[in-house]
């Protein structure tokens, strides 16, 4: 189900680059044993997990959106909202790492997160250069919560949390508040719900920006669990691999 999603939007992606003569690359979908006969708009992701695609706030500035907007503008195929840049580059002008919900042109189309990478000159030129999905249920962390960030990309400092839909964003609050009254250091701004797994209660996969133990800012994957009973706690917390998110699939 997931695969037929991700195959379709990345076939997408890949026909509104050529139309306008972009040179952007996508990270090809992990494979999975979804059935083949599914249909994009079916938002049960392998595992039970399921996609979110509700967008409450965005956290962009209007450069920022302007760029992005200037990179975007002449695609076809797809849409993109971009929510927030999750990191920059400094190079012969700037690079953006915009975290996106895209979805195809087509009637009840599912959407799917993704980072789209748009660089600008120092003329002020524009292009989208990268797209890469983000799947929940193959998400690409450093493991532990002290990553690293390479190439000289950079995460925001003070970044603004944004809006959760429905329950996670209360659960999300009993997490880190229960993380403070354990003397942990957890400054971790929410940035989006990626997807949400009902099992014997629910978890909620949570896309946030921040430091722990006062360390460098970084972009963290954040795993929670509510019990039946209400009892909220958190499974992992994991920073997000950006190196592969900003990477272009290399062809072989």
């Amino acid at each position: 189900m997931k695969k037929m999603a991700s195959i379709a939007l990345a076939t997408a992606l890949a026909f509104s680059l050529v139309a306008c003569g972009g040179a952007a690359q996508t990270q090809a979908p992990a494979e999975d044993t979804a059935d083949e006969g599914e249909t994009a708009e079916v938002t049960t992701l392998v595992g039970g997990w399921t996609n979110n695609d509700e967008i409450i706030g965005k956290s962009i500035t209007e450069e920022q959106a302007a760029v992005f907007q200037q990179a975007v503008g002449d695609l076809v195929g797809v849409n993109y909202e971009p929510v927030a840049v999750i990191g920059e580059q400094l190079v012969s002008g700037r690079t953006y790492a915009y975290l996106c919900m895209a979805s195809v042109v087509a009637p009840d189309a599912q959407g799917e997160w993704v980072v789209a990478v748009i660089y600008q000159d120092l003329e002020g030129n524009c292009s989208l250069t990268t797209v890469n999905p983000i799947d929940p249920v193959d998400i690409h962390v450093v493991e532990g919560e002290k990553g690293s960030v390479m190439g000289g990309w950079s995460i925001p400092e003070a970044p603004e949390s944004l809006e959760l839909p429905g329950d996670s964003q209360q659960v999300f609050a009993t997490a880190m508040q229960k993380l403070a009254d354990e003397g942990k250091d957890y400054a971790l701004a929410p940035q989006t719900l990626l997807a949400t797994q009902v099992v014997s209660g629910v978890n909620y996969q949570v896309l946030c920006i921040g430091s722990v133990d006062g360390g460098a800012p970084q972009v963290f994957d954040v795993t929670l669990y509510e019990n039946a009973s209400g009892d909220v706690e958190v499974t992992s917390i994991d920073a997000l691999d950006l190196d592969f998110y900003v990477t272009p699939l290399v062809d072989e």
